[in-house]
């Protein structure tokens, strides 16, 4: 597994992603790459080299690194607490169709607006809430299998403040870590897996270290 390094809060994770084993008892191998180049090309490379690359850092590249995904028909799973409409729109202009969100649990009518003239299949939190995580989750991975590449990204502000503290976007009633996590092995179980990243860290609001520790142990769940 790679794990593309892209800033500070990547430092701050790797540092501590050999602080767990996997819940499975392995030990994860992983060959760290610093980005030296554009962001691109580096996903590219990864790709190419790994069966699966993992991303840290900036959620401005995300477009960049999804677009590295070179298949006929990728597909991208974002588990955020509010989706930026910008970013949503430079993803669904290259991808249109393929796009599913997790978690959401703040959208304004602009928002909701886009999402449905758009076709973006979309799993709030209320929803896996009333419907129970697991049937979510079957869905989830129903409407992924036949991705012939799938992307997973992961804002840390999808989980609950109580759990993540350290994020930009701060709002109740999100996942634990334990439900975050849930989805993570589920999804493990997809062979299109290839590559996935975890950004929104805020080191600064991070006064505990609660979620530096949570984007550790998702790398770690990852392998």
């Amino acid at each position: 597994m790679k794990i593309i390094a892209v800033d500070k809060s990547s430092e701050s994770i790797l540092s501590k992603v050999g602080s767990f084993l996997t819940e499975d008892g392995l030990y994860p191998v992983v060959d760290i790459v610093r980005v030296d180049k554009e962001i691109y090309s580096s996903v590219k490379q990864a790709l190419a080299e790994s069966d699966k690359t993992i991303i840290l850092g900036n959620g401005d590249t995300i477009h960049e690194c999804f677009k590295a995904c070179s298949s006929q028909n990728p597909g991208m799973i974002i588990f955020t607490a509010s989706p930026n409409i910008e970013f949503l729109k430079r993803i669904t202009n290259m991808k249109r169709g393929n796009l599913l969100l997790v978690g959401v649990r703040n959208l304004d009518v602009k928002q909701q607006n886009y999402i449905r003239e758009n076709k973006i299949r979309l799993y709030p939190m209320k929803e896996i809430a009333l419907e129970g995580i697991r049937e979510i989750s079957d869905s989830v991975m129903a409407a992924s299998k036949d991705f012939t590449e799938l992307y997973v990204s992961i804002d840390l502000g999808v989980v609950d403040p109580s759990a993540a503290p350290g994020v930009n976007f701060i709002a109740p009633g999100g996942f634990s870590s334990r439900e975050l996590l849930f989805f993570i092995h589920r999804l493990k179980n997809l062979r299109n897996l290839k590559v996935a990243d975890i950004v929104g860290l805020n080191l600064e609001k991070d006064t505990n270290n609660l979620t530096l520790l949570l984007a550790a142990k998702i790398v770690t769940e990852l392998y």
